[in-house]
Order: C-alpha cells, then structure tokens, then sequence
C-alpha cells in the first residue's frame, strides 16, 4: 500500500513540475560568437540608418548595399518601403547612439535558420537629449554563405 501512495504522490509531483523541468529546455543560452555577431549586425544597422537620418546617402543603392550584408528578406523589403517613405514624407528620427543585449537566449534553430529572444538597452539621442529605452525582442537570423543576417525582429509585448 505504501509503494502504490508514495507513486501516485510521485506522479503527482511530476505532473506539476513538467512545466518548470521542461521550459529551461526550451530556451538556451546562445555561444559568444553568435552574441558578437548580433551585435555587429544590430551597431552596423543602426550606423547605416543613422548616416541615413543625419543625411550623409544621396542614393538608395548604397543604403540598400550596406543594410544587405547584415540583412536578408523579409527585413530587407521592409527597409527598402521604410527608406522610400521617408525620402516621400520626410519625418524626424531619432540617433541611436549604442546598444548592449542584456539577456539573449535560443529559442529554436534549425539548418541555417535560428530564432531568439533578446532584452536590448538602446542608448538614444533624443531632441531633449539622451536617454536609454529598454525593449524585448523576438529576433530571426539565417545563415546565407556560411554568415549569420538578421532576416526579421519584432518587439514583444
């Protein structure tokens, strides 16, 4: 009797705690190189866009050329519309002045493609001066010729 109570509270224990034992396997710790190269690709967009908004481009071709070694489709269509709206309806923008992840983690990743999640710190030049604004993000790369781009990122509420 002893050995069928202690496996049902065995059982029982189990079942409440499959959440807990089974969500850190779900998200992983991502290796120092994949963190450098994000953080490349996230300072080396928010370089090209602010020599963007400071004005320093006369033609599209070479904001497109340098945002295409770090990005890939979708996200590269994306800033090609951005782009052409703002040369239509020219609006102010802040700079971003630095960036630093605070916690980045896998989620999935297969042949070529990774998605994670990311807590970033975006340092910002604002018309009242400078401030820092902290968001979390879902973030997609694919691997094109043996090199990590971002393909898409989206804020998560």
């Amino acid at each position: 009797m002893k050995k069928i109570i202690t496996a049902f509270l065995l059982i029982i224990l189990l079942s409440t705690q499959y959440p807990i034992i089974f969500a850190s396997l779900q998200e992983q710790e991502i290796d120092n190189e994949i963190q450098q190269r994000l953080l490349e690709i996230f300072n080396k967009r928010a370089e090209v866009w602010n020599d963007f908004l400071r004005c320093d481009y006369e033609y599209d071709t070479e904001l497109l050329k340098r945002l295409a070694e770090i990005s890939t489709e979708p996200l590269l269509s994306d800033d090609r519309q951005l782009f052409n709206q703002l040369l239509e309806s020219p609006s102010s923008y802040e700079i971003i002045e630095g960036l630093q992840f605070e916690r980045l983690r896998k989620v999935k990743g297969d042949d070529g493609e990774m998605t994670l999640k990311a807590d970033i710190i975006w340092e910002i030049e604002g018309y009242n001066g400078r401030y820092t604004e902290r968001a979390s993000y879902t973030i997609s790369l694919k691997c094109i010729e043996e090199k990590w781009v971002l393909s898409n990122y989206s804020v998560i509420n």
